[in-house]
């Protein structure tokens, strides 16, 4: 007998308060995912599958946890794949990928200038590569540069960080690696990259003073060109700091994907 959710009882647990099916593929054996499907999709709500142990494993083709909305998978030791302590969540959203390029390409808009006047650097996309809007950065022109940058956001209420220490120059490389060839660019681009907030719930009005704090840094006169976005979400109150991480209330987030 099956340790899976009973498709059969279900519906009699759903009320005004449900938001999620969230069902068990116990061992790696598929629930039966067709009926659940068809109950959240009667009732609008999500499903979030527990794929803890269903990594390899399949429903009617279809690898479990990529159906539908959430996936979750463990990699505790005792799974297929493991780390000692792990996992990842699989998301089919297709507006957060939507709404991550939509703020990425319009950084890139907004510091083309910047770029085309030699004060920044910004993004090289290969041709043969898919971008998947993960980080914006830009690099300036030196590690004291970047520092006063870095702090200038800062009293301005933007969050601006520095990314990766060369592995060769960590405690660990020293002793057990060694650097083959000239540094020409590993530790100099180290101390000249800057990532930018990119999240999901960042608004307009975030993202533009963003913009216009890295402008006045270099340009001080100059005036965001806001072009297509709506000029009175420039206007709009930007209170809080900018953390360039920032945990949204899941459900919310979830809710306008």
């Amino acid at each position: 007998m099956l340790k899976n959710i009973d498709v059969n009882e279900i519906e009699k647990a759903i009320s005004a308060r449900t938001w999620a099916i969230v069902p068990i593929h116990y061992a790696g054996v598929p629930s039966d995912m067709d009926r659940i499907l068809e109950i959240a999709k009667a009732y609008q709500i999500f499903v979030i599958a527990d794929a803890a142990q269903g990594v390899m494993s399949r429903y009617k083709g279809r690898a479990l946890g990529s159906i539908r909305d959430i996936g979750a998978f463990s990699f505790h030791e005792t799974k297929n794949l493991h780390c000692g302590e792990g996992g990842a969540l699989l998301m089919a959203r297709q507006a957060i990928f939507k709404k991550r390029m939509e703020l990425w390409n319009f950084y890139g808009e907004q510091f083309r200038d910047l770029a085309d006047q030699g004060r920044i650097e910004l993004p090289f996309i290969p041709t043969y590569a898919m971008l998947n809007a993960h980080i914006y950065y830009i690099k300036v022109r030196d590690l004291p540069e970047r520092t006063r940058l870095i702090a200038y956001a800062k009293e301005r209420g933007v969050c601006l960080v520095f990314h990766y220490v060369p592995l060769h120059s960590s405690e660990a490389g020293r002793k057990f690696g060694t650097f083959v060839g000239e540094d020409k660019y590993t530790t100099k681009d180290s101390e000249r990259l800057i990532r930018l907030p990119l999240y999901y719930s960042l608004s307009t009005a975030e993202q533009l003073k963003v913009v216009d704090v890295i402008h006045s840094f270099f340009k001080p006169s100059l005036r965001v060109n806001i072009g297509s976005w709506e000029r009175k979400s420039a206007s709009a109150s930007t209170k809080s700091l900018l953390f360039c991480y920032i945990v949204s209330s899941f459900n919310q987030n979830l809710l306008n994907a």
